[in-house]
């Protein structure tokens, strides 16, 4: 847990090649492209990144236009979805919306995810105890816009999956986890794109940047007490 502390708080980011390992025995993910929704509903797109050095793609699907709700409502709407880690096949979720508190509930094959919808992005964590699979998700309102994502690793205090995605309108959010050490919990990021520059930071208060060329993304983090790390991913990588 130590270099999970000093990453997360320090170093969590820095993603390299991706040679990311598949979870035996249940994957989860959609595509990583733009969507197209409906007036009824809302659609978002994203990445999943796992303990283990698992990486994949999450779609998520919203029975309601969450961007006008004007009255927030405590009552449930459906939600459904679709998971796939690399390698694994895909996996079928289902769960609610509840637009009062924002909360994002999905399962499918033992795995759970819990997370929120907020200002056109929702993110999350999710586990599964049979498989020992851990990790976090975030994703994209792909409705009215294309998201794109972005899969790889980090290195710099820790070593982990960095998994990020951004849309037409300049939006940048993603997740990443260490995988140098047991019991790593995920860090969510968020950020923006300007020309073919990112920047942002973690839910913990540490900067990155980088750029985009192409189908790869590539930048460098500050790391708590000194220092940098790296990352670096690909759009192929989450495939």
């Amino acid at each position: 847990m130590r270099q999970i502390h000093s990453f997360w708080r320090g170093a969590f980011l820095s993603l390299l090649s991706l040679s990311l390992l598949a979870i035996p025995g249940g994957g989860c993910g959609g595509g990583s492209a733009g969507g197209g929704g409906t007036s009824t509903s809302t659609d978002f797109e994203g990445t999943l990144a796992g303990n283990g050095g698992e990486t994949g793609t999450l779609s998520v699907t919203v029975e309601t236009d969450v961007a006008s709700l004007k009255t927030q409502t405590s009552e449930e709407v459906a939600a459904t979805g679709v998971c796939i880690f690399v390698g694994q096949p895909p996996v079928d979720l289902t769960g609610t919306f509840t637009p009062l508190s924002g909360d994002l509930s999905l399962t499918g094959d033992g795995t759970t995810f819990t997370g929120t919808i907020s200002g056109g992005r929702t993110s999350g964590t999710f586990s599964n105890p049979t498989t020992g699979l851990s990790g976090g998700f975030s994703g994209l309102d792909s409705s009215d816009s294309t998201v794109t994502t972005y899969c790889g690793t980090f290195s710099g205090g820790d070593t982990g999956v960095f998994n990020v995605q951004v849309d037409s309108s300049g939006n940048l959010s993603g997740s990443a986890i260490p995988t140098s050490d047991t019991g790593g919990s995920p860090v969510a990021l968020s950020g923006t794109v300007t020309g073919n520059s990112i920047t942002g930071e973690s839910s913990e208060g540490n900067s990155f940047s980088g750029t985009i060329a192409g189908n790869d993304v590539s930048g460098t983090f500050e790391i708590t007490g000194g220092g940098t790390g790296t990352f670096s991913g690909s759009t192929g990588a989450c495939e």
